[in-house]
């Protein structure tokens, strides 16, 4: 049996791909990418920018002219090769033109030319592209959705070709690779990973593009080779690391072929697992639309299928049709990120998913309660019927705006105990030590007590949750309300020196109710430090009184006295000296003098 019979290929689900263009034509290879084509008689033109040589430059040389004198027979040049000049600049020595793609070659060599390069298209500092704006609806860049929700703190896996992570409008946090021997050679060589990824979370920097969701933790994971393809069993590999991370919640995967049992089966445990997994429909659709070819994993009950929609809030002719199809949200033209800080536009179903992946990263961001489930129910909810039969658009066009004000204004029911963990101790001294714990969930309760428990007579196993018998374990008499969820800590006094002590952090429903079990996750430890003669640490090195003499001085009905004190203490820093005059238990009159050193002494009367 042959590897193809066991092995099934998934292919990239996006309908234009630079690539097509590599047969046809191969530019200088600083060029960086093809110039817009264009056809004159029935010739395929391409459209540059062509420098010449002047009389002041000696020819050979690489720096600017000495002036800028266009030669009189550049037109004449250009014109002999197939080429129209559309305009002759005054400021350098060089024409903007249309020339056949077969002449680029051979008009780079003729001894009058310095350059030929593609006339590149430039965008404004920061682009919102149209897909972007689409889906925040009615709103205008800076979308005041971003003002609740810009996706910090989700994590998103794009599962596809890899990320350049050195592209300025990305922010990588981490990735794999599933197709090489190296897992961290996850740099994307194509470029069809860094587009998809630049639609999702490209930066609010001011230059280049925009994601939908900017602030994600973005992760890259390679299942798909340098030419695009790749295996289902990298692909499957690609799900279990994602959906084994607790960082990510989100999986993108802007790819397809054939579907298989185990394919399924992973979607499914990373669905359970309450991951939220998005994939484009497919682009083996017709312009009727009366196909139904849904590729997997998109097909999948487990997985969001995302058909491509364009800027009319059309269908793209494209895009594949079928009961499967979940979402439509835009997919022509789409200008994203490309590797070495390039950018450009491409179209397919494989543009269209990461728009849906975005915008569920937002509502996420905006109420991280919600399960996997309320989200897709929220993205379902919230988007916008564009009047196309449901086997092109799903329930409709995925909106940003009205996602995350759903998600905002729901209050998924409680349910289940509180969780939670107990931190690393921070800032741990001789005697001191802060603890600190993180509520994770307030389980069925609008409102919950947090406190800690501590001892330094451990004597279990040290796992999660071993028997206290026997331990005798200290708090803290006052518990903390907490009704959302968040970071707790105590700093807790009069620790011994140089001691091995245990705590955990601990969670119960409010005092007073029927059933006052406590929850926690983990036990931490912790040793202080060894004590500092230097620093005063060591109980047993205490401030000495060393010399307390009452000098009487009575004068009619009243007595009078001069209290003369001196004080030390060795190795040490004085801060202030008290002395009290005591009735019975009552303080009839007290003086403190602020000191320092080692010694110090004063009269109190």
């Amino acid at each position: 049996m042959t590897r193809a019979t066991v092995r099934r290929l998934c292919t990239l689900c996006a309908a234009t791909l630079v690539l097509a263009l590599a047969a046809a034509w191969s530019p200088p290879a600083d060029a960086q990418g093809p110039p817009p084509h264009s056809s004159h008689g029935g010739v395929e033109k391409v459209d540059v920018l062509i420098g010449f040589h002047t009389d002041a430059e000696p020819r050979g040389q690489g720096g600017p002219p000495d002036h800028v004198e266009l030669p009189e027979h550049a037109r004449a040049v250009v014109e002999a090769y197939g080429g129209e000049v559309q305009r002759a600049f005054r400021i350098v020595p060089a024409v903007h033109a249309h020339i056949p793609e077969a002449s680029w070659r051979s008009l780079e060599q003729h001894p009058d030319v310095r350059y030929v390069e593609p006339n590149k298209e430039m965008y404004a500092h920061q682009t919102v592209p149209w897909g972007i704006d689409q889906v925040f609806g009615d709103e205008e860049y800076s979308f005041p959705t971003w003002d609740a929700a810009t996706g910090a703190g989700v994590g998103v896996a794009v599962l596809d070709t890899g990320i350049d992570a050195s592209h300025d409008d990305l922010e990588v946090a981490g990735g794999i690779s599933k197709v090489s021997d190296d897992p961290q050679d996850w740099e994307d060589r194509h470029g069809h990973g860094t587009h998809v990824a630049g639609t999702i979370a490209a930066q609010d920097n001011d230059f280049g593009v925009v994601g939908v969701a900017p602030a994600v933790k973005l992760y890259a994971v390679k299942v798909l080779g340098d030419t695009g393809s790749g295996w289902t069993s990298d692909i499957i590999a690609g799900i279990e690391w994602a959906h084994e991370d607790d960082d990510i919640s989100v999986i993108n995967m802007s790819l397809g072929g054939g579907g298989t049992t185990a394919l399924r089966d992973a979607c499914d445990a990373a669905w359970s697992a309450g991951v939220l997994v998005v994939a484009s429909a497919g682009n083996s659709g017709d312009h009727r639309g009366n196909r139904s070819m849904v590729g997997y994993p998109a097909a999948y009950d487990s997985v969001i299928a995302v058909a491509a929609s364009d800027s009319d809030d059309s269908r793209a002719s494209f895009s594949s049709t079928g009961t499967e199809v979940e979402l439509i949200a835009p997919g022509v033209d789409v200008l994203s990120t490309l590797p070495d800080n390039e950018y450009d536009k491409y179209s397919g179903t494989s543009m269209a998913a990461p728009h849906v992946a975005g915008v569920a990263a937002l509502v996420w961001a905006a109420n991280s309660e919600l399960s996997n489930e309320d989200v897709r129910a929220i993205l379902q909810d919230t988007a916008e019927d564009l009047g196309l039969d449901s086997s092109h658009q799903g329930h409709g066009l995925v909106r940003a705006d009205l996602a995350v004000a759903q998600a905002l204004a729901s209050d998924p029911p409680k349910t289940g105990d509180p969780e939670v963990a107990t931190l690393p101790a921070e800032d741990v001294t001789a005697t001191t030590a802060t603890l600190s714990g993180e509520l994770k969930s307030l389980g069925s309760a609008d409102e919950v007590e947090v406190w800690f428990q501590w001892t330094d007579s451990w004597e279990g196993d040290g796992h999660q949750e071993g028997s206290w018998d026997g331990e005798v374990w200290s708090s803290f008499d006052d518990r903390v309300p907490m009704s959302d969820v968040g970071t707790f800590s105590e700093t807790i006094e009069g620790l011994e020196p140089a001691k091995e002590y245990r705590f955990i952090a601990t969670a119960t429903y409010a005092a007073g109710t029927d059933d006052e079990a406590h929850y926690w996750e983990n036990i931490q430890g912790f040793t202080t430090e060894a004590s500092d003669p230097g620093n005063g640490d060591d109980p047993s090195n205490e401030p000495e009184i060393d010399a307390f003499h009452v000098i009487a001085r009575t004068t009619g009905p009243w007595l009078r006295a001069d209290v003369e004190w001196t004080v030390s203490h060795e190795g040490g820093e004085l801060a202030s000296v008290t002395t009290e005059l005591l009735d019975g238990e009552d303080v009839v009159d007290s003086q403190t003098t602020s000191v320092s050193g080692s010694s110090a002494s004063g009269t109190h009367e």
